[in-house]
C-alpha cells in the first residue's frame, strides 16, 4: 500500500488511469475514515512519493510545498467539504506536523487508513451479521409456514374426501383427476 502512494499517488493523472483511480480513491478513504497514509502517524511517506518529488525539484518554495494532500486535513463536523485549516494542516508553517521532534498539528489525521479501514469493517461485520442472522431467521419461518399450510390443505383435502359429498360423486369415493 505505501508503494502505491509513493509511486502512483498524483503521478501524471492526466495522462495515466490507473495513476488517476489510485489518487480518486485514496483520497476518498482519507476523507471518509479521517485517516491519513497507510500506518498511524505515517503521513510522511508523502514525501517519499512522486507528487512531492515533483514540487521539490521544479522550484517551490520549501516553506510552501505541501507535506500531505488535503485529503489528510481534518474537516469540519457537519461539513465534508471544509477543511478546517488547510494551510496549517498541509505546511511546515504552522509548525511542524507530529514527530518525534515535533509538535502535533491538530490540523492534520494522524490514523493510519490501514487500522481505519479495519475498525470501519469490523464495525460494519455486526451488522451484516445481524442482518443475515435475521434473513436466515425469516426464511427459517417461511418455511415452518409453508410446511403447517401445506399439512393443513392436505388435512382439508382428506376430511373432504372422506365425509364429505360433492356434486357428482358418491359419499366417501374418490375421484382420481389426472
Amino acid at each position: 500500500m505505501n508503494e502505491t502512494l509513493i509511486t502512483r499517488y498524483r503521478n501524471n493523472t492526466h495522462n495515466t488511469t490507473l495513476n488517476r483511480i489510485v489518487t480518486q480513491a485514496w483520497d476518498r478513504m482519507q476523507v471518509r475514515l479521517n485517516c491519513c497514509a497507510v500506518e498511524d502517524e505515517g503521513w510522511e511517506v508523502y514525501q517519499q512519493s512522486s507528487w512531492y518529488q515533483y514540487k521539490l525539484h521544479n522550484n517551490y518554495e520549501i516553506s510552501k510545498i505541501e507535506l500531505v494532500p488535503e485529503s489528510c486535513c481534518r474537516r469540519a463536523t457537519y461539513d465534508w467539504e471544509r477543511i478546517i485549516n488547510q494551510r496549517i494542516c498541509q505546511t511546515t508553517q504552522g509548525g511542524p506536523p507530529k514527530t518525534s521532534q515535533g509538535s502535533p498539528n491538530h490540523f492534520l489525521n494522524y490514523d493510519g487508513c490501514y487500522n481505519a479501514a479495519k475498525k470501519a469493517l469490523s464495525e460494519l461485520i455486526w451488522f451484516v451479521f445481524g442482518f443475515g442472522f435475521v434473513l436466515a431467521a425469516l426464511i427459517i419461518g417461511g418455511m415452518v409456514s409453508a410446511i403447517c399450510l401445506a399439512k393443513k390443505i392436505k388435512k382439508a383435502q382428506k376430511e373432504k374426501v372422506i365425509g364429505g359429498r360433492s356434486p357428482n360423486r358418491t359419499p366417501g369415493r374418490r375421484i382420481h383427476e389426472y
